[in-house]
C-alpha cells in the first residue's frame, strides 16, 4: 500500500524508457494474443530474444503455446519485435453426427501465429506492458471449426529479481 501513491505519481506523469529484460532475466504474467492466451512465463534468452510459454483455459478452448519473440530496437523507448507462435489448442464442442447422436467432442490440434508488437514501462511500476498485432490459424477439422484471422493482443510481464 506504500507503493500506490508512486504508482499513481508515475502513471500520470508518462511513459519512461523501458527497462529491457536481459538475458536470463524470468518474468511471469498474461498474455491475451488470441489464440496464445493465457498465464504466460518468459525467459530472456540474449538482449534481443525472449522465449515465452503460454497455459490457458478458456472455456473450450485450452491453450499450451510457446512464442518466440525477436526485438529490433533493445534501446528505443517503445521496444518493437515480431513474434511466432507454435503450440497444441483443444477445442471442446458440442457435436450432432445424425439427428439422434448428439455430444461433447474434444479435438487437440497444432495451431501457429505470429505478429508484430511494441513494449513499454510505465516508470516506478515493475510490469513491461505489450500490444500487438498479427494473424493467427487453427483448423480443428473433426469438429468442424476453424480459427483464422488477424488478431489484437496485449499482455503484461513481471520480471522477478532473482
Amino acid at each position: 500500500m506504500k507503493r500506490l501513491p508512486s504508482l499513481v505519481l508515475a502513471a500520470s506523469m508518462g511513459v519512461a524508457p523501458m527497462v529491457m529484460a536481459e538475458e536470463g532475466d524470468v518474468g511471469v504474467g498474461y498474455q491475451f494474443t488470441f489464440p496464445a492466451s493465457g498465464i504466460s512465463v518468459r525467459y530472456g534468452v540474449s538482449d534481443e530474444l525472449d522465449a515465452q510459454g503460454v497455459i490457458g483455459f478458456f472455456g473450450g478452448l485450452k491453450t499450451y503455446a510457446g512464442r518466440g519473440l525477436y526485438r529490433f530496437d533493445t534501446g528505443a523507448d517503445f521496444p518493437t519485435y515480431a513474434y511466432g507462435t507454435l503450440g497444441f489448442f483443444s477445442y471442446d464442442s458440442y457435436v450432432c453426427s445424425s439427428l439422434f447422436s448428439c455430444g461433447n467432442k474434444t479435438q487437440t490440434v497444432l495451431g501457429f501465429g505470429g505478429g508484430v508488437g511494441l513494449e513499454y514501462q510505465f516508470e516506478e511500476i515493475p510490469v513491461v506492458w505489450n500490444l500487438e498485432l498479427g494473424f493467427y490459424s487453427i483448423k480443428f477439422d473433426e469438429l468442424n471449426e476453424s480459427f483464422t484471422g488477424i488478431g489484437f493482443g496485449a499482455g503484461g510481464t513481471y520480471y522477478l529479481d532473482l
